[in-house]
């Protein structure tokens, strides 16, 4: 039923516009499968569906229900290919953030905060969208939000290397200063003794 109406949305539509939809699928299919082949199999699924219901249409051309219905199965794979975009850049901040929890990023990435607040607000827009029916209808804010998010993780990851190298300072700074400990302990130690065996061998 939801399915029906989401068509009934689509007032008008001919091939040519259906031919637009279908571009546009396959574009955010293309742009997605870069980072993984795996993650366009249900988009890829959605233009089969359209493909389909194409097919009912040609062989009867007065259904134009079936042109409604092919239009809405290539909105839904526009819209599912952005949004698998945007949760695979999602985890790639996220292992940004855990790789580099140890070390000062906002000298080395001062935009990093206003980061974190776009990132909030782009996690709330696929929350909310991710399991309505109607979701196909925010394809170009969808679209927006996967290019800016795109855009933040690109920019962090050529703060890699400088944050890496702070990760190193970090480590070599604290290997010092346990070993620093080690000396200071076993020096002690040493102190300790060296008064006891006094106090022993004392006439």
């Amino acid at each position: 039923m939801a399915e029906t109406e989401s068509h009934g949305a689509i007032l008008e539509i001919d091939v040519f516009q259906l031919r637009e939809k279908f571009k546009q699928a396959e574009k955010a299919i293309k742009i997605i499968e870069v980072y993984h082949d795996d993650l366009v199999i249900p988009s890829v699924n959605q233009l089969r569906y359209a493909g389909f219901h194409l097919t009912k249409y040609l062989v009867n051309p007065d259904d134009q229900t079936q042109l409604h219905k092919a239009a809405f199965h290539c909105e839904r794979a526009n819209y599912d290919a952005l949004e698998t975009g945007l949760t695979y850049l999602a985890e790639q901040f996220v292992t940004f953030k855990e790789d580099f929890c140890d070390v000062q990023i906002g000298p080395h990435l001062p935009e990093f905060r206003n980061y974190k607040k776009e990132f909030r607000e782009i996690q709330a827009f696929v929350i909310e969208h991710s399991n309505t029916e109607e979701r196909q209808n925010h394809i170009d804010e969808c679209y927006e939000h996967y290019m800016r998010l795109k855009e933040i993780v690109e920019d962090m990851d050529l703060s890699r290397d400088d944050l890496n190298k702070e990760k190193e300072k970090e480590r070599r700074s604290s290997r010092r200063f346990q070993l620093g400990a080690m000396i200071a302990t076993a020096t002690l130690v040493v102190a300790i003794i060296a008064v006891i065996v006094t106090i022993i061998i004392s006439p």
